[in-house]
């Protein structure tokens, strides 16, 4: 949420103060690019939220928390570097001056909202806006597709007791119980289908035409 505000925000901000001064756009839009860049590679937020989760799961009495905690780390911090890939392509976009623009070729057409086969700044920024969005939500359902996958698996070392559904449905897994077991397939494979089909929309495919 706060990186998408801080793209969002940097947008609202840099077209109040650049409406007076056009010639600030480019390089502030750059800076401001640069900045997520930085974070991403320095691996800071990465690490701040791996932390924070292994507290949450040491803390917790519960072991049903517990596991999401030790499961969360690796998907949420794949969705967050995602993230902050997206908001500086958006950026860097945004950063070209009005009157940018490039012929494409015949092949790229596709790629040009006019059609004409001219590509300005107004349409890159749509363009470059519209496939990192559909890649962006591609890219976190499969991430949200692993996180319900790992959650089904049966923790290392925990002797699945009680009488909950969750100890239940472990406790299937793990003896290759038929009803649990058609339900994991079918999760999983519900889980897997949805990011499939996000998948398919990036790439602009039918799923009825693809099958």
């Amino acid at each position: 949420v706060g990186v998408y505000l801080y793209f969002s925000k940097s947008v609202a901000v840099v077209e109040y103060f650049v409406r007076k001064r056009p010639w600030l756009e480019t390089p502030v839009y750059s800076t401001l690019a640069a900045i997520p860049i930085f974070v991403r590679s320095s691996q800071i937020i990465r690490k701040m939220t791996t932390d924070a989760l292994n507290v949450l799961a040491h803390c917790t009495n519960s072991r049903v928390m517990r596991h999401v905690f030790e499961c969360l780390p690796r998907p949420l911090c794949g969705i967050i570097d995602a993230l902050l890939l997206f908001v500086p392509v958006n950026l860097i976009a945004e950063a070209l001056p009005n009157q940018f623009s490039v012929n494409l070729p015949r092949q790229l057409h596709l790629l040009d909202p006019s059609g004409d086969g001219v590509l300005t700044a107004v349409e890159l920024v749509q363009v470059v806006g519209e496939y990192s969005r559909r890649l962006l939500i591609a890219v976190a359902a499969t991430y949200l597709a692993r996180f319900i996958i790992l959650m089904q698996r049966h923790p290392e070392g925990y002797q699945a007791v009680g009488s909950g559904i969750v100890d239940r449905f472990w406790r299937g897994i793990k003896s290759r119980k038929g009803v649990c077991v058609v339900a994991s397939l079918g999760i999983s494979t519900c889980a897997t289908a949805f990011a499939s089909l996000q998948w398919f929309k990036f790439f602009g495919l039918s799923p009825s035409t693809v099958l």
